[in-house]
This record gives structure tokens, sequence and C-alpha cells, in this order.
């Protein structure tokens, strides 16, 4: 129904959230109720933009032990904790960036099983420099996401 062009509720102003589409034009061409706009409410609430991934993960999780962490990993990745409060936000980049790298250099939309990760080697020292980015140090949640 719309697409998020611009998340940031970290940002100066903390409300931006850009996205195209508009659920009144869904609602009056096709003539069904239509439910929407659940990111800024979150936001708007202290949330991260992203109110599903949680409630999903304690619906789903909470038969399992008291404190369980989900880790869903999309094109982007979120982290819910499941204990005493549920807490959840986005962890930054999923797979949308190897989605990315194989649309643009090789005959696929995406690296199926792994093959195209698996084949390569990692590079220790270049893990240490992106490991000691400024975000990683900050206290969950932490999040700057830009979707485009």
């Amino acid at each position: 129904m719309d697409q998020t062009l611009w998340h940031q509720p970290d940002g100066e102003h903390p409300f931006f959230l850009c996205k195209s589409g508009d659920a009144n034009i869904v609602a009056t061409k096709t003539q069904i109720q239509t439910i929407a706009d659940f990111r800024r409410m979150d936001i708007a609430n202290g949330g991260q933009g992203a109110p599903f991934a949680p409630a999903f993960h304690q619906f789903i999780f909470s038969d399992l032990a008291k404190n369980v962490g989900v880790l869903n990993i999309g094109g982007m990745a979120n982290i819910t904790l499941l204990g005493e409060e549920v807490l959840g936000w986005d962890s930054g980049c999923g797979n949308v960036l190897l989605d990315y790298w194989m649309s643009q250099t090789q005959p696929k939309p995406y690296d199926k099983d792994g093959e195209f990760a698996r084949s390569g080697n990692l590079d220790e020292a270049l893990l240490k420099v992106l490991l000691d980015d400024a975000y990683f140090k900050k206290s969950a949640p932490k999040v700057q996401v830009r979707v485009l």
C-alpha cells in the first residue's frame, strides 16, 4: 500500500517519516476498510516506528522461557526482547545491502541459501574498523534507518 522512503524517529524532528502512497485513496478506490499509518502512531508513542514485530514475537514465543530475545533479519533487521516488558526496535540493515549487491553484480535478486556469502573470506581488519563505529557503542534502542 505504501512505502517508507525515509524513517528517522530519533532525529531532530522525531516524528519525521516520509512515505509514498495514501490509505485514503486506497480506501476510496477499493471501497474496502483500510487501516494504515501504524508507524507514525508508534513514533508518537515513543516507539521506533515498527510496532508489529514485537507484538508478533510476543504472540509466537510467549510460551517459551520468561526472557527471550528474537532477532528477525529481513530487508531491515529488528530485535525483540520478551521479559517483564516487551521491547523491540530496528537494529539496522538486514539483507537489503546484500540483496542490492546481488541484483547489481549477479544475475540473481538475492543470495539464495547464502551461497555467495559463503564463497568469500572474512576480512578481520575491515570488520574491526566497522565494529568501531559509534553506532555499536550506542545503547539500545538505536536506529537511524533510511530506506530508499
